[in-house]
């Protein structure tokens, strides 16, 4: 399915032809992060970042994908992307949509494009019965924190976000 936005904005499903362009967006997304870090947060974030143009090809595409995408193009030219995924939301008894990654390049920030992005995933998440998208956003991002304030997002501060990594797991 695509949908155009009021700005002009063409969200699309993301295909194995987009890699390079939304490789290249997440290089942007880094940077962008970065100048929002102090100095230590920057020294300790992992570059390159892992989520390269190989991982995007291997976890997102072929026979066994990990995630979706959604490109927002403006012009025919790629100005966003989102990643998700589907999960359950076990509290809520919720189908759940959760954005792994979303992004929006300066030049297409607060013209529609991520409102865009996150309308489509509504409408996705809504064809296959679901009722919840989550997601996780930076604390020291305020606009994204009041972009997805202005969708009408409620935050959950008694949560915290658990990571375990393999190499914590005990051997098997």
């Amino acid at each position: 399915m695509t949908m155009t936005s009021s700005g002009g904005f063409r969200v699309r499903p993301a295909t194995e032809a987009d890699v390079a362009a939304v490789a290249a967006m997440v290089e942007e997304f880094e940077d962008h992060l970065n100048t929002l870090a102090n100095h230590d947060e920057i020294l300790e974030r992992p570059k390159p970042a892992a989520l390269t143009a190989e991982a995007l090809r291997r976890d997102g595409f072929g026979a066994d994908p990990w995630f979706s995408g959604l490109l927002a193009e403006q012009d025919g030219a790629p100005v966003g992307y989102m990643l998700y995924h589907f999960g359950y939301w076990a509290d809520r008894a919720a189908r759940t949509l959760v954005v792994a990654d979303l992004f929006v390049r300066e030049t297409a920030r607060g013209q529609g494009a991520g409102t865009a992005l996150m309308h489509e995933a509504a409408r996705i998440l809504r064809q296959r019965d679901g009722s919840l998208i989550v997601w996780t956003v930076w604390d020291r991002n305020p606009a994204a924190i009041a972009f997805y304030q202005r969708l009408g997002v409620r935050t959950e501060s008694e949560e915290l976000l658990m990571l375990w990594p393999s190499e914590s797991w005990p051997a098997v």
